[in-house]
C-alpha cells in the first residue's frame, strides 16, 4: 500500500497512539488481580473498567485506569447512615484491603479524587482509580449506580 495514501497515513497514526502492549497487558493483569483481591474478601460483588482504557480510546502513555467496585450490599448500611463515615468508610476499606495485597502501594499521590481511591503501585507505570459503587436497587441491564 502506497504510505501517502488516506488509509496508510490513518494506519500509522493508529498505531502510534497504540498502548505499548507490555503495558496494556499489565493494566489488564492488575485489574483481575485487584477483582480477585477485593472478591476474595467479600467487599466486591463485581469490578468493571470504564473511562478511555475501557474505552480503548486512551492514548500512550497510559496514565491511569478506572475501575468501578460494585460494592456487595451488606455494606450500605454499615457504611452509610448517620455516623458511619459514607465515602471515607468505602475508601478506608478499598485501602486496607489493598495495603494487604501490595504493601508498597501508595495512595492519592497525584491528588486525591473525590470519588476515587488513587493507588499507584510500584511495578506500573501507570496509577489505578478506584470508583466504589453499589448496584442500583433496579438494576436495569447491570447499570449501577454509584454510590460514594
Amino acid at each position: 500500500m502506497d504510505p501517502t495514501s488516506t488509509p496508510a497515513a490513518f494506519g500509522i497514526f493508529d498505531t502510534a497512539l497504540n498502548l505499548d502492549p507490555a503495558v496494556r497487558d499489565k493494566a489488564m493483569q492488575r485489574h483481575q488481580e485487584i477483582t480477585e483481591v477485593l472478591t476474595r474478601a467479600g467487599i466486591a460483588s463485581s469490578t468493571s473498567l470504564q473511562g478511555s482504557f475501557a474505552r480503548k480510546t486512551m492514548r500512550k502513555p497510559l496514565k491511569d485506569v478506572d475501575m468501578v467496585i460494585v460494592v456487595s450490599e451488606e455494606f450500605r448500611k454499615a457504611w452509610f447512615g448517620t455516623g458511619k463515615g459514607g465515602p471515607a468508610a468505602a475508601m478506608a476499606r478499598l485501602r486496607r484491603e489493598i495495603e494487604k495485597h501490595w504493601p508498597a502501594a501508595r495512595f492519592d499521590v497525584d491528588d486525591k479524587p473525590a470519588h476515587a481511591l488513587q493507588v499507584t503501585f510500584p511495578d506500573c507505570v501507570f496509577t489505578v482509580d478506584l470508583v466504589p459503587a453499589f448496584a442500583d436497587a433496579k438494576r436495569r441491564r447491570g447499570c449501577v449506580h454509584r454510590r460514594p
